[in-house]
């Protein structure tokens, strides 16, 4: 540290005054701090599972997929909208079989998100938690309800998509795609409500799905926007999927 007692060479500050060099490299080293933790926050990482589609021309009511028949259990109450219509199966995960091995999941069941299949009816949307699969269900079973399928010309779902999944550390800087948990992706902006504090009243992303490109894309939601399922950690602890945020956006 020697050259800091050398000859006072240095900068002219705005206000006239000549910086030292020690001036100069506490600065200097302020600036890298401030660069190294900002390096940090960029870097940090929350655990996610991605989701990955394929096509599969023969898909059954008890896989995790995107789009299609769901299953359903004939002695619960087929989920529907605000005008009573039967809403579309979005995205389902069979968590017997998925391997996803996640403690903030069920490691049994079956987890399903319905929407409405116009998606410009953001309100209605359900989604439903089953805690036991019955397998002895037949898709006629299922059929007999009537549920709308997607696709339509009105919903976000093209044609239908085996799922597959596998963690991954999620980033900030590069947080889109489709994936449960991690950090939310925004085309607009982040309209959560917050509390006094300022922490989000539904602080969880449970489920986020992106806008393919492309003529053979699985979904497209609005002009290449995405979706967003969030969820309070509180209620995602006790398995409760009854209080859920469900919205979307494009560019």
């Amino acid at each position: 540290m020697s050259i800091f007692r050398k000859k006072r060479l240095g900068a002219v500050s705005s206000s006239g005054r000549t910086k030292s060099l020690f001036e100069l490299a506490q600065e200097a080293e302020s600036e890298e701090n401030s660069s190294a933790l900002q390096e940090c926050a960029d870097e940090a990482t929350l655990c996610a599972i991605e989701i990955k589609l394929s096509e599969n021309d023969e898909l059954s009511i008890f896989d995790s997929k995107l789009g299609g028949l769901p299953y359903w259990n004939s002695e619960s109450y087929y989920p529907t909208g605000e005008n009573k219509n039967k809403l579309s199966l979005l995205l389902q995960i069979n968590l017997d079989s998925a391997n996803i091995d996640d403690e903030r999941l069920p490691n049994s069941g079956m987890l399903q998100f319905f929407i409405d299949s116009d998606i410009k009816n953001e309100n209605a949307f359900r989604v439903v938690y089953h805690e036991k699969i019955d397998y002895n269900i037949k898709v006629e079973d299922v059929a007999r309800l009537y549920p709308p399928v997607m696709p339509s010309e009105a919903s976000p779902i093209k044609r239908s998509a085996l799922l597959s999944f596998e963690k991954k550390n999620d980033a900030l800087s590069d947080s889109d795609g489709n994936k449960l948990f991690g950090y939310p992706f925004f085309c607009q902006e982040d309209a959560r409500e917050t509390d006094e504090s300022g922490q989000y009243l539904y602080d969880t992303l449970l489920l986020q799905l992106t806008s393919d490109l492309g003529d053979n894309a699985f979904q497209m939601w609005g002009d290449s926007g995405v979706a967003h399922f969030f969820i309070p950690k509180t209620s995602l602890e006790k398995n409760d999927f009854s209080d859920v945020l469900f919205s979307w956006e494009c560019y």
